[in-house]
């Protein structure tokens, strides 16, 4: 099983969820983290060997463009309903080996993974009254660039990461 490390915007109840299905989770609280900036808690889950959990995509995705080395980012939607967060994050890490590297943005109907050189592929995943349609995520697409969801860089940073 996984094992995450969840930011303090995200609830005890999907924490208690995913250790539920056998997944090791610590929360900033419980490691003493809480209010420590960004960067800090991502290199701290890095030495941990964690999966980040956070609903805070736009500031990740900048700390993921200058730290690629930690074990995996998961940035969820806010939309998506509290009782079905933790079987999609269990859904996300059971269909693929490893996240190392990677920025998985989670989205509603479907998620985005973007790997360390900045390629993405894009799955879909349902909710039908706060359960999934399918367990398995399918492939929509691949593409090259990073032009879609990379955050506004300047052009030398953003260069660097579609090489």
């Amino acid at each position: 099983m996984a094992r995450f490390f969840q930011d303090e915007h995200l609830s005890y109840k999907t924490a208690d969820q995913l250790r539920a299905m056998g997944h090791d989770v610590l929360m900033t609280e419980d490691a003493g983290r809480k209010s420590l900036k960004d960067f800090d808690q991502l290199t701290f889950c890095t030495g941990e060997n964690r999966i980040m959990i956070t609903i805070n995509r736009k500031d990740f995705m900048m700390h993921d463009t200058y730290w690629p080395h930690h074990k995996g980012i998961i940035s969820i939607k806010e939309l998506i309903p509290e009782e079905a967060r933790a079987r999609y994050l269990d859904a996300i890490v059971q269909e693929h080996a490893s996240l190392e590297g990677s920025h998985v943005r989670a989205n509603r109907d479907d998620y985005t993974i973007i790997d360390r050189e900045g390629k993405w592929t894009k799955y879909e995943y349902s909710f039908n009254e706060g359960k999934e349609k399918s367990q398995r995520a399918s492939p929509l697409g691949v593409a090259q660039s990073t032009e879609e969801i990379t955050p506004p860089l300047p052009s030398s940073v953003r260069a660097s990461r579609t090489r």
